[in-house]
């Protein structure tokens, strides 16, 4: 005889060996099981292979090759994390008004702007967000370009890497909200 439990209410179900691999109806709830071959014997112990130490080394050796080639790619896609330096500077760093009104920036700049923004938001600094926010507002076009390609990398710039991926998108839909209206 099999003894089984039925995958929905539980119940203990006895069936004869011949059974096997069909399916029946519980009896209690009348959904429709499949009977479990019987259990084999008990042959003692499981008896387990060496390790392969050579395998084992090759597949640490491929995770660390892939972990400092991801490293590396962070690094070639990381941007400086300094503002660009103007003539007219104001004495106080965290007031970037001035650049509202500045010359034209390309997309490099915006980006910058981007990515700044996104970091002021995600550590709570909303001022200096607002402020970053100006920035990008007016190139709307290509802000919208670069949202867009950020929004279907598959990984995130490196500044951006501690912020979860469903907040990431939800600040990249927020900002082309913004540009957008």
């Amino acid at each position: 005889m099999i003894n089984f439990h039925c995958t929905y209410c539980d119940k203990r179900i006895e069936a004869p060996d011949k059974l096997a691999g069909k399916r029946g109806k519980c009896p209690k709830c009348r959904n429709t099981v499949v009977i479990p071959d019987p259990a084999p014997e008990d042959d003692g112990p499981l008896r387990l292979q060496p390790l392969d130490t050579e395998e084992e080394q090759e597949r640490k050796r491929l995770w660390s090759e892939t972990y400092n080639m991801t490293l590396t790619l962070f690094n070639e896609r990381s941007l400086p994390d300094e503002p660009p330096v103007e003539p007219d500077t104001p004495s106080d760093p965290t007031d970037i008004s001035y650049m509202i009104s500045a010359t034209p920036m390309d997309a490099k700049e915006i980006k910058q702007n981007i990515l700044r923004y996104f970091q002021f938001l995600a550590n709570g600094d909303q001022v200096q967000a607002s402020q970053y926010e100006q920035l990008i507002l007016p190139h709307g076009d290509e802000a919208i370009e670069i949202l867009d390609s950020m929004a279907v990398n598959e990984l995130p710039e490196p500044e951006l890497a501690h912020i979860p991926p469903h907040m990431l998108s939800g600040l990249i839909r927020n900002l082309r909200t913004q540009i957008n209206s």
